[in-house]
C-alpha cells in the first residue's frame, strides 16, 4: 500500500506542477494553485458518517460511491455485451 500512496502523491504533485492549466494567465505567468495536499484514511472511518450526518443525505461515504461504482461498472459491462452481440451476423442456415 505505501508504494501506491508514494506513486500516486508523486504523480499528482508532478501533474500539478506541469499543467498548462496551472496558470493565472497573467504577464507573470504566476501558478493558479499551489503544489495539492494529499492525503489517505480508511473509507470505513466514522468520520465520514459524520459528514453525511452534517452536511445531508446528498454527501456519499466512501462505501456508498463504491457500491455505486461497482453498480455502473456492472452497466457498462453488460451494454458492451449488448453492443457485441447487437453488431454480430446471425448465424449462417
Amino acid at each position: 500500500m505505501e508504494t501506491k500512496a508514494v506513486w500516486v502523491e508523486a504523480s499528482s504533485r508532478i501533474l500539478s506542477a506541469v499543467l498548462l492549466e496551472n496558470s493565472l494567465k497573467n504577464e507573470g505567468k504566476r501558478a493558479a494553485w499551489s503544489e495539492p495536499l494529499i492525503g489517505f484514511s480508511s473509507g470505513n472511518d466514522f468520520l465520514y458518517g459524520r459528514f453525511k450526518d452534517d452536511i445531508g443525505d446528498f454527501y456519499w461515504t466512501p462505501p456508498e460511491i463504491f457500491k455505486e461504482a461497482i453498480f455502473m461498472l456492472n452497466l457498462r459491462v453488460d451494454g458492451h455485451q449488448l453492443d457485441f452481440t447487437a453488431n454480430r451476423s446471425p448465424p449462417a442456415g
